[in-house]
């Protein structure tokens, strides 16, 4: 992937400074060719990265009359793109070349069909403007910061928030609602109060003028925006197969080598595997599941049967995690010394990211974006809510089937739907979370009345999910892992067209009564074993009904109080002391009674210190690394 960055500061001898800050956190995103640009007040500069051997790597600095760009791209209708500027020899010129072109000509509101992942920002030295963009669903990352003397982005997020000139003090609201497990989506919010990430599907104008800096959003695309119908269930289930199909086929295409690819035992990762090797590609594959070594196959639900399976219908492998592939990435103490945000799953991406990179994959193929609404598990109060009640009442009188008193429990059914289902999903999301016992009781309370705690929509309202921000922690952590590891992230269910067309078609799509997921299980049934047919739920079976012996129990818990005790020793008291209880974990920490299994749940507890310490570390300057 590429990384791009930029500033523009009133204050002359902050532009240098803080291009040194941009420079090196940016510099893992791309090593095929790097250059910056910079005068009095200003500073753009790109790192390059080059997936394909069919046409040449970009300038990293790209220059049109009085305009400047840097842009981070990999476009995958590039034919189309290149007749829309009436460009003959598209084999000729890089992605970022393209879109420069394409920009200049058409305007940032023709962005609305460019079939890529890409951020970009495009400076008018004359009329001293700035306008950043990004592609549809936000796939590549674009920070930025902005105050009163300066504005600064970067791809990298670390690239601001090292800068010790400027404020980026702790989001509180977002650590209240992560520390006590409510729901915090956010399409634009971060960890820091004052650093945000530009919208998806936008491009926004930064005016620079004597009185300040005059910030006009604007959007070139809406998800959802407009509903789709077919003539019968077999042409959305043919839509649907066609434009994944494409998708993945589009990807395949934009890059050279080998491809890595996820196997999680689900039906995301699953067709995208299969389509892989249909479509005849070279692959290598990868899955977070532990080796039969370590953790014996079991009897009943196993994800990595499914695996297996998927395995022997395709004729190639997959490599389970392991003690060697583990040690082949960086392992916790050293990542917090990299000083990763705070993304989730971070430990298991890189392990893929690292093992699928160490034997020469470029990209690595992810089913991220399938649960977020293409292959869609459906709640029965998503037709509700969408107003398809005929389909709402005919999937609840088949849920009936064969039993007594029909008509009589589908009303039951309709009515629990209605009174009690219905109520639960408004609610705001929580989950169990024992972390709260970090948070002092002040802070607590004062968050407890300020901040507006959400329900989750992901259930009932796909659209209005992904609009807050349902895909963004994925993307977020699989573009600053695949950074890190050198291997760049395609998310084919994420493509525009294809989740389009999956939140825009009717819900009863995805819920024929009998079985949820349907149309996705529809549309390909003929690729999959008869395992990944039946497949319910997307976790991992293998890890269910572990007993630790005695002895492994004490280990645990010695384990679980070294790391609480290590990890609020890494805290800075005066930067948490108005959010933490210290003594309250020093406390956890020294207790000789605390057990895993006690009120107080250690694991929750470790994560909610080391989410602490990667927003610290992420705080800190270049010069501290």
């Amino acid at each position: 992937m590429s990384g791009i960055y930029g500033v523009y500061s009133k204050i002359d001898k902050d532009v240098q400074q803080c291009l040194q800050n941009l420079k090196h956190w940016n510099c893992s995103y791309g090593s095929d060719s790097a250059n910056y640009t910079d005068e009095e007040n200003w500073a753009v500069g790109c790192f390059i990265e080059h997936l394909s051997d069919n046409y040449p790597a970009g300038r990293p600095v790209l220059l049109h009359d009085n305009y400047i760009a840097v842009i981070d791209a990999v476009i995958y209708n590039r034919d189309e793109i290149a007749a829309a500027v009436n460009l003959d020899e598209v084999g000729h010129v890089s992605d970022e070349e393209l879109l420069f072109q394409y920009i200049m000509r058409k305007g940032f509101s023709a962005l609305n069909v460019v079939n890529g992942d890409f951020a970009g920002a495009v400076f008018n030295k004359d009329a001293n403007t700035l306008v950043l963009f990004r592609d549809h669903m936000g796939i590549r990352p674009l920070f930025y910061y902005i105050d009163d003397n300066c504005f600064l982005f970067s791809t990298d997020i670390r690239g601001i928030t090292s800068y010790q000139q400027i404020d980026t003090g702790i989001n509180e609201e977002m650590l209240y609602l992560n520390l006590m497990g409510y729901s915090s989506l956010s399409l634009c919010e971060t960890d820091f109060k004052n650093v945000y990430c530009i919208p998806p599907a936008s491009w926004v104008e930064l005016k620079v003028t004597n009185q300040g800096f005059i910030w006009e959003p604007h959007e070139f695309w809406r998800i959802g925006s407009h509903k789709i119908r077919c003539g019968s269930d077999k042409e959305y289930q043919k839509k649907m197969y066609e434009l994944v199909l494409d998708s993945v086929q589009k990807r395949l295409d934009a890059v050279s080598g080998i491809i890595g690819g996820e196997l999680s035992g689900g039906l995301d990762s699953g067709v995208i595997a299969v389509l892989i090797s249909r479509l005849g590609r070279e692959a290598v594959f990868f899955s977070w599941s532990r080796t039969m070594d370590e953790v014996p196959l079991k009897e009943g639900e196993d994800e990595r049967k499914i695996i297996l399976d998927i395995c022997r219908q395709e004729d190639f492998s997959c490599q389970f995690s392991s003690a060697e592939t583990r040690k082949k990435m960086v392992i916790c103490d050293e990542a917090i010394d990299r000083n990763w945000p705070p993304y989730i799953n971070t430990t298991k991406i890189m392990e893929g990211a690292s093992y699928l990179k160490s034997n020469g994959a470029r990209v690595v193929f992810t089913g991220h974006g399938g649960d977020e609404g293409v292959s869609h598990r459906c709640n029965l109060y998503e037709l509700w809510t969408h107003h398809e009640y005929p389909a709402f009442i005919r999937c609840m009188y088949r849920q009936t089937k064969g039993r007594k008193l029909r008509l009589l429990r589908t009303l039951k059914a309709v009515v629990r739907q209605l009174a009690v289902v219905h109520p639960k999903l408004k609610k705001p999301f929580h989950v169990n979370q024992n972390a709260e016992v970090c948070l002092k009781k002040e802070f607590r309370e004062k968050c407890d009345h300020q901040v507006e705690k959400k329900p989750s929509t992901f259930a009932y309202n796909i659209v209005k999910d992904i609009m807050r921000g349902g895909c963004r922690g994925r993307i977020d952590n699989v573009a600053f892992q695949g950074a890190q590891a050198g291997v760049r992230y395609m998310l084919p269910y994420l493509d525009y067209r294809v989740i389009d067309f999956a939140v825009s078609i009717p819900r009863a799509q995805y819920h024929n009564g009998y079985v949820n997921r349907w149309i996705f299980r529809e549309a390909f049934k003929d690729l999959m074993p008869d395992s990944l047919k039946k497949v319910r739920y997307k976790d991992t079976p293998s890890k269910r009904g572990t007993v630790l012996s005695p002895e492994n129990k004490i280990e645990e818990r010695n384990r679980a109080i070294e790391d609480i005790q290590k990890f609020a020793d890494m805290l800075d008291r005066e930067r948490w002391g108005s959010c933490l209880d210290f003594d309250t974990i020093y406390n956890i920490s020294y207790s000789d009674s605390f057990t895993p299994e006690e009120d107080i749940n250690a694991t929750e507890v470790i994560s909610a210190l080391t989410r602490c310490v990667l927003i610290q570390n992420a705080l800190k300057s270049t010069d501290m690394r």
